[in-house]
């Protein structure tokens, strides 16, 4: 039984003896144990969520810079019969992106 904190400090119950600290050893547990892992599953999938909304957002904004060119009626109105020859689920996102322009 325990009757004082000095032998619960000094005895090794904490992990230390009395009167002894290890400052570095002490700061760099708890570096180490707080530290994210950036090689977890979690970090993994989240990474690779982030690369394709990145990829999608690069081929959205080439898609808009290619229709860019189409400004007159005539292109205009030859962009939509090739757009009427394919199904709404093919030609949505260039659809959107014409209609915005209007």
């Amino acid at each position: 039984m325990i009757y004082s904190l000095d032998a619960w400090f000094g005895c090794g119950f904490t992990g230390g003896r009395k009167g002894y600290h290890a400052p570095a050893l002490r700061e760099e547990r708890s570096i180490m144990s707080s530290a994210i892992n950036l090689l977890s599953p979690p970090w993994i999938a989240i990474r690779s969520q982030l690369r394709e909304i990145f990829a999608d957002r690069a081929e959205q904004r080439l898609l808009e810079e290619d229709l860019a060119d189409y400004t007159s009626e005539k292109d205009l109105a030859d962009l939509g019969a090739i757009l009427d020859r394919h199904t709404d689920a093919e030609t949505g996102d260039i659809r959107r992106i014409l209609g915005a322009r209007i």
